[in-house]
């Protein structure tokens, strides 16, 4: 088909370097804006450039280019410019663009120099015009217009659910199509994208969709046109439902197929066309690209938060009886270099965390940075997309998961009677198989990963620890460990707080001191650390009191210390000599030896205690 125009010499402007290279608009008009503004009558995808940069004038017989003091200045020939007369392929610059001026003539029916309206047979065919303003430009030329402007808008979306938002409009705008939809693979065909079932449905009720259509780009993915004279003639069921003609257009990056644009006209003779086609699947290819972009973005992003979880802080530090610190360290020794899962029993706070890092650090997956995520604090479906992450489903963005973040480190896992089932089996699956597979995608990914998980000492028998095979460890609460214990790392997370808060010591009042000797500490050394933190940092001095601690344990400190009688000399007297007479089997003679007094002495103050034996 060939576009005749008789008219004057059309002048436009052409850019021939940089973002949209290829572009031209044809000067209409007295005046036409250039800048980055959607509203110029030459939008220029250029940073440097600035809103409004520019304008081409009409003066008399010639355009004249102005700049509009533009913060980067416009550029001739090496020079900033303010006003420049344009002559036929005089070039200027804007930022990094390049432009041309350039004027030509019209095509005749004689078949005489055209400039712009060139004959056009489809969109694999270069066109000289990209007339943003002329709305009665021949179809394929509204096309190209339309689809640059689609990419435009698409260039500024940031999801899925926004990039689709605009296919609406271009049902309407462009093709004059009822229904377009996005349809999903779903590993035995196509299925819609949720928001546009609803949509469609809401607006055209249960009117079926070209099975038929649908079923032949299921087994070959490629644009196809379904109406009488096209690829794919229409069926007996489309002509009773009224579906009239359909098209579809897959979004495929190489070899893998993300989606299917669809669109159908309902109760029309007008048949889509070939040039239609062919838009759609202009249209879905770079939604293909966008689509694929947003992928890559997201999968960057992932990774530059794992990368960003490394840390150099130093093996956590064990405080406490030579005895218990031998006892963590020596099974941290004994399980650091194995596969194996692990399985750290105990309240909250008391230092499971600390462990699951120490035997991280200690094994070879040490070089990479430890992944942590707490299973309470998220319902079971974020539980599931925070694990094992989602896939290219086109409802939202895809992510890898924890265990992908994990591959050739540690995952710890807290609070993991908190899964429910299925994320359980999902899991032991993963371990097993030493693969992964996303959430709405059905292909697997490899990993290999070391699980470390943790929960409340009332769920140590779940059948979830017994089937991973997880060796155990039971951390033991504050409160039953010996208040020598309790004193030592006491002292310990005083000293680390001071050196953290760049003080030069720091030390408990007494009455601090036997509150917290007498407190249960609920909440375990995580609360105890804290208390301490909260304490130096409010102190006026380095000595911390009951005034410095948070409200709400000041409270039940106190009553702990008005309840708590100090033991009399006598009485102190009293246990120290029973002690010592159990310390040595009951024996008066050995005893009396230890504590430095006659037997005789003994004997009358035991039986001043009542004991006869």
């Amino acid at each position: 088909m060939t576009k005749l125009y008789n008219h004057a010499p059309m002048p436009y402007l052409r850019i021939t370097e940089g973002a949209g290279a290829g572009l031209s608009v044809a000067l209409h008009g007295e005046t036409v804006s250039i800048g980055r503004d959607g509203q110029c009558g030459l939008q220029l995808l250029d940073t440097s450039a600035s809103r409004q940069h520019a304008t081409c004038e009409q003066r008399a017989a010639e355009w004249v280019l102005c700049d509009l003091g533009s913060s980067n200045g416009t550029w001739h020939q090496g020079k900033r410019i303010e006003t420049l007369p344009l002559a036929h392929g005089c070039e200027f610059r804007i930022g990094n663009t390049i432009l041309r001026f350039e004027v030509e003539a019209i095509a005749d029916a004689h078949g005489t120099q055209a400039s712009w309206g060139e004959q056009v047979h489809g969109l694999g065919e270069d066109s000289s015009l990209f007339n943003l303003q002329d709305t009665d430009a021949p179809s394929v030329n509204r096309y190209l217009v339309l689809l640059h402007q689609f990419i435009r808008h698409a260039s500024t979306t940031n999801d899925r659910a926004a990039l689709f938002d605009l296919l609406d409009e271009l049902a309407a705008e462009a093709l004059e199509g009822d229904r377009i939809a996005v349809f999903l693979p779903d590993g035995h065909g196509w299925s819609l994208w949720p928001p546009h079932e609803r949509r469609l449905r809401a607006r055209f009720g249960t009117t079926p969709y070209a099975g038929t259509l649908l079923a032949i780009a299921w087994q070959k993915p490629e644009a196809l046109l379904c109406t009488s004279e096209g690829d794919v003639d229409p069926s007996k069921s489309m002509d009773a439902a009224g579906l009239r003609s359909a098209m579809v257009a897959p979004l495929r990056i190489g070899e893998e197929v993300h989606g299917l644009l669809y669109v159908d006209r309902l109760n029309t003779d007008k048949a889509f066309t070939r040039t239609d086609l062919e838009f759609l699947e202009a249209v879905a290819n770079q939604m293909a690209v966008r689509l694929h972009n947003q992928g890559t973005v997201a999968q960057l992003q992932a990774e530059i938060d794992r990368l960003s979880t490394r840390s150099n802080a130093p093996y956590p530090q064990f405080a406490g009886s030579t005895a218990g610190v031998k006892e963590i360290e020596g099974f941290i020794q004994r399980v650091a270099a194995l596969d194996t899962a692990i399985a750290l029993i105990g309240e909250s706070g008391c230092g499971k965390r600390s462990m699951a890092q120490a035997i991280h650090l200690s094994g070879p997956r040490s070089a990479q940075p430890m992944q942590t995520f707490t299973c309470s604090a998220y319902s079971q479906e974020m539980c599931a997309v925070s694990l094992f992450g989602r896939g290219n489903d086109l409802r939202r963005d895809p992510r890898p998961g924890l265990f992908e973040q994990a591959d050739n480190s540690t995952l710890y896992l807290q609070d993991v009677e908190h899964l429910d089932a299925d994320n359980q089996r999902r899991i032991i699956s993963t371990l097993r198989d030493n693969v992964v597979h996303r959430n709405d995608e059905p292909y697997p990914r490899p990993i290999n990963v070391r699980l470390i998980v943790s929960c409340s000492p009332e769920h140590q028998d779940m059948p979830f620890l017994r089937e991973l095979g997880a060796l155990s460890f039971t951390c033991t609460a504050l409160r039953e460990r010996s208040s020598d214990d309790r004193e030592i790392l006491t002292r310990h997370l005083l000293a680390e707080a001071a050196e953290r808060l760049e003080k030069n010591s720091a030390q408990l009042s007494s009455d601090l001191s036997n509150a917290f000797a007498n407190y249960i500490w609920p909440g375990n050394v995580r609360q105890l650390r804290d208390a301490i933190h909260h304490g130096l940092i409010i102190s006026l001095n380095n000595t911390i009191t009951l005034d410095d601690m948070p409200e709400s344990l000041r409270e039940q400190l106190t009553n702990k210390l008005q309840h708590t009688e100090l033991p009399s000399l006598a009485e102190v007297q009293r246990l120290h000599i029973l002690r010592v007479l159990e310390h040595c089997g009951g024996s008066k003679s050995a005893a009396a030896t230890v504590l430095g007094i006659d037997r005789s002495t003994l004997h009358t103050r035991l039986r001043n205690y009542g004991v006869n034996k």
